[in-house]
């Protein structure tokens, strides 16, 4: 479900394109470091310096039904690829906010995850553009528009 496995795949891919690119994992997770990937352990109080010092935050998962790691992220006003399969995906929209990968695995996923990390390696405009467009729109999403949301869901059922 987290995925980090394609993430990886698709980081290499990646790099073998963009030599000085790199990963920083966080938090640390179990894997070998070099090649580009570094692991940090942060509070969450500590986040917003990760925030600066990174161009775009991955969400490899699948599925998840709402990721505040990838809310801060957005409302922060970092460039962020994630899945259809999110919860967060679906109040972005895909080039604006946001890039969103199709529902794949594999090596399909591989793939297309890489393409889009090079894209925003690539294109300073997308990941400006990106940027604004998603800390205009996340950085009101408080926990009172929360709870409003959810009133909302349970309203309609």
């Amino acid at each position: 479900m987290k995925n980090l496995s394609d993430a990886l795949a698709a980081f290499h891919l990646t790099k073998a394109r963009f030599q000085n690119s790199y990963l920083v994992l966080a938090p640390d997770q179990d894997v070998t470091p070099g090649s580009g990937i570094i692991g940090v352990e942060l509070a969450r109080q500590k986040m917003s310096q990760l925030h600066r010092s990174v161009d775009a935050l991955i969400h490899p998962s699948h599925y998840d039904p709402y990721s505040l790691a990838v809310h801060d992220a957005l409302a922060y006003g970092l460039s962020v690829i994630l899945s259809q399969g999110t919860g967060a995906a679906y109040y972005c929209t895909n080039e604006l906010n946001a890039l969103i990968r199709p529902r794949k695995h594999g090596a399909a996923l591989v793939d297309a995850l890489s393409r889009l990390m090079c894209l925003l390696i690539e294109s300073d405009d997308l990941r400006s553009r990106l940027s604004k467009e998603a800390a205009r729109k996340f950085s009101v999403m408080d926990w009172d528009w929360v709870a409003a949301e959810i009133e909302k869901a349970y309203s309609s059922v």
